[in-house]
Formats: structure tokens, sequence, C-alpha cells
């Protein structure tokens, strides 16, 4: 049987980055709004606002997949440091 390790920060920094990635796919409309006002010109306002649109649903399956698994991963790391915390305790008991 191998032998397994987790590194919790590693687990974490991860979680982290996708939360910081979904925020970023939910906020994609604002960023539209603001592409569009930058670019002034109709015809660029045009095709970054029909990019979106068509984007749109693909970015909700992302939205829906991305957070599922910052769920999932974030309740791994928080069952893992539990059962660390868990076992260091139930250790400490037995060395009393």
């Amino acid at each position: 049987m191998g032998i397994y390790k987790y590194d919790f920060e590693d687990l974490s920094e991860t979680s982290s980055g996708l939360s910081t990635l979904l925020s970023d796919f939910q906020n994609a409309s604002e960023v539209q709004q603001e592409a569009s006002d930058a670019f002034g010109y109709g015809s660029l306002i045009g095709a970054v606002e029909e990019f979106v649109d068509n984007w749109s649903a693909n970015r909700d399956k992302q939205i829906e997949a991305i957070e599922g698994t910052q769920e999932a991963l974030a309740e791994i790391v928080n069952n893992y440091e539990q059962l660390d915390s868990d076992g260091v305790a139930e250790l400490q008991d037995q060395d009393s």
C-alpha cells in the first residue's frame, strides 16, 4: 500500500485560487461593460458584447464546476485538518 502525503497549505491555496477564479468568472459581465466603455468604437463594442453573450452559457457551466470543485476541496482540507487534530488529541490522551 502506498504512502499518501497531503500538503494542507497547497490544498488551501488551491481552494483560495479557485475562489478568486470563481469571482472573476461571476463578474465577467462587469468586465464586459468596462471593456465596451473603454473601446468607444461601435463595432468593437458590438464584438465584445457578442463574444460575452455567446460565451455566457459556457461560463455558467464553468462557474458551476468551479463552485463544486472549490467547495469539495475546502471540505477535504477541513476534514483532514480535523482528522489530524483529533489524531493528535487522541495520542496526547494515550500518553497521559
